[in-house]
């Protein structure tokens, strides 16, 4: 008996070393293994331990992808024609869920763009959770929004990365230089959407009164702009966007992931974030920072469990979108 217990476990080992030799085989040795070994790398580059993506790609390979997160292409998108009528037509919030196999996406359509409004938080160098940035504006629903910096890896959300513009207000310039240029989003006056590389008297002059660095593009005048590189640099992971479609109306999506919360759900690609954009028929969309940081709020209720722990069940920003009704 003990003989043929044996002979069994040494089969069962036998066909597990088969099938772990081939899979190693297949990751390593055949393109769609290399796309995924790019794929995984680049959601941990944009993790809080970058450092594991040596496990999956060379120096030379990450240092490609880290180029194309740090400068993807770039396009200056179109001062779009948008004619908005708050008399004619009242303020309009909806909500949507989208549930794909590895994510699920909440979709937050507003009517208005001269509501959104980008809010920072109140202290000097910590951010706050986007639940309080809504409540201390006046607003009624929000996303997350600029990316910051974060020594040690706290979460304090307090230093602010590249510009940030809040109702005309200069809250944030790349080293003090208003020459500087960042990738940016934001909103004119009129409420038209805009997104580039742009300086702060740039942005002055377009008479842009919203904005926030961050990126990468991903739809710029009906374009999509996310190559196969700039995929592979993020990979997958919670992700949050903005746009506008050609009749002004503005869409934010928030999308789970990282086994988080479902452990089922890897978390949405930049090619994903495009597609969800394209079909709420966006002209142009731009990423803001995703992760930990991706949180959306309606009328008081998470539409999404962040992927993070802090005592307050988000993570603290520097900064959000928000809707505030006039």
């Amino acid at each position: 008996m003990r003989h043929w217990i044996r002979k069994g476990i040494k089969r069962i080992s036998l066909a597990l070393l088969i099938v772990l030799a081939g899979g190693m085989i297949w990751l390593y040795g055949t393109n769609s293994g290399h796309k995924l070994r790019e794929m995984i790398a680049g959601s941990i580059l944009s993790s809080q331990h970058p450092q594991f993506a040596r496990l999956f790609l060379s120096t030379n390979e990450i240092q490609q992808l880290e180029t194309a997160i740090y400068a993807p292409p770039t396009q200056k998108s179109k001062l779009p024609n948008v004619m908005f009528s708050r008399k004619k037509q009242p303020l309009s919030v909806t909500v949507e869920t989208i549930e794909d196999p590895h994510f699920t996406a909440k979709v937050m359509k507003v009517n208005d763009p001269t509501a959104i409004h980008l809010v920072s938080t109140k202290y000097h160098d910590q951010g706050q959770p986007l639940s309080e940035l809504i409540e201390q504006n006046g607003a009624i629903a929000g996303i997350n929004a600029g990316g910051f910096r974060d020594p040690g890896g706290v979460g304090r959300g307090g230093q602010i990365i590249g510009i940030a513009i809040s109702d005309g207000i200069i809250r944030s310039e790349p080293g003090f230089n208003r020459e500087a240029h960042s990738l940016v989003c934001g909103f004119t006056k009129k409420g038209q959407f805009i997104t580039g590389t742009y300086s702060i008297n740039e942005l002055e002059n377009m008479n842009v009164t919203q904005a926030v660095t961050f990126g990468p593009q991903l739809i710029v005048d009906g374009k999509d702009m996310v190559t196969d590189q700039v995929d592979e640099a993020f990979g997958w992971a919670p992700r949050t966007g903005i746009g506008q479609d050609s009749q002004g109306n503005v869409v934010m999506i928030a999308t789970d992931g990282r086994f988080y919360w479902n452990k089922h759900h890897r978390g949405a690609s930049m090619r994903d974030m495009v597609s969800l954009f394209q079909k709420y028929g966006c002209t142009n969309a731009f990423a803001l920072d995703g992760g930990g940081s991706t949180t959306m709020i309606y009328e008081g209720k998470l539409q999404l469990k962040p992927a993070t722990e802090t005592a307050v069940g988000m993570r603290y920003l520097p900064n959000a979108f928000v809707i505030i009704p006039k």
